[in-house]
């Protein structure tokens, strides 16, 4: 069993699905726990000793942080492009927690709606369709090729780690998570997009 198979039949556990037979074990912390940060109930760093019955040539010692999510400051939608089909993308939320998130969205238009009743068009065809490959991409999958990049005022490198366009009642929105996170002594985080560069303070800035 990878670590990655441990920790996901640990904490995502699937409907109809038992997973592997194990038992877990929080153990007493050898330190003092970290403080909660405000607004969380509970310890914010937990560590438990962990068994799986068709693995029994090891045990895993799982250390579970949790992070608040924090959305900075965005009074309102800002304009991150125009795409080249007249598609105003927005920046709509910033948020820090294992990564800085940034989020986009389609500015609503007779012209993004006829894409979403497209694209739903195109799923239920593809759906019922008896030679099936790959369904019809969600329309927020075009924001995902968007150049955005972050810097803070450290000169920290972030990089994009992952990110996803589309879903259900989301179609046009675009997620784009970038490591790592902020270090604490950062005061300013700036987004560059298309259309200019928003600048937010970071918690704990004066």
């Amino acid at each position: 069993m990878t670590f990655e198979e441990a920790v996901e039949a640990l904490l995502f556990p699937r409907p109809g699905n038992p997973g592997p037979d194990s038992s877990m074990e929080r153990l007493p912390p050898t330190t003092p726990d970290r403080l909660t940060p405000a607004g969380m109930e509970g310890p914010a760093l937990a560590t438990c000793h962990a068994e799986f019955l068709d693995d029994p040539d090891h045990a895993y010692l799982v250390t579970v942080e949790r992070v608040p999510r924090v959305r900075l400051p965005l009074s309102n939608p800002v304009l991150a492009a125009e795409t080249h089909d007249g598609v105003r993308a927005l920046l709509t939320d910033v948020a820090i927690a294992n990564h800085v998130e940034v989020t986009l969205d389609a500015e609503a238009t007779p012209a993004t709606r006829a894409a979403v009743t497209a694209y739903r068009a195109a799923f239920e065809a593809w759906a019922t369709s008896p030679d099936r490959d790959h369904p019809p991409s969600w329309p927020g999958e075009t924001l995902m090729h968007l150049p955005v990049t972050v810097t803070d005022d450290l000169g920290t490198s972030y990089r994009m780690s992952s990110g996803h366009g589309g879903g259900d009642g989301a179609e046009w929105r675009a997620h784009h998570k970038f490591l790592p996170r902020p270090p604490a002594a950062a005061r300013l985080l700036t987004i560059h997009l298309p259309a200019g560069a928003t600048t937010f303070p970071l918690p704990g800035a004066p």
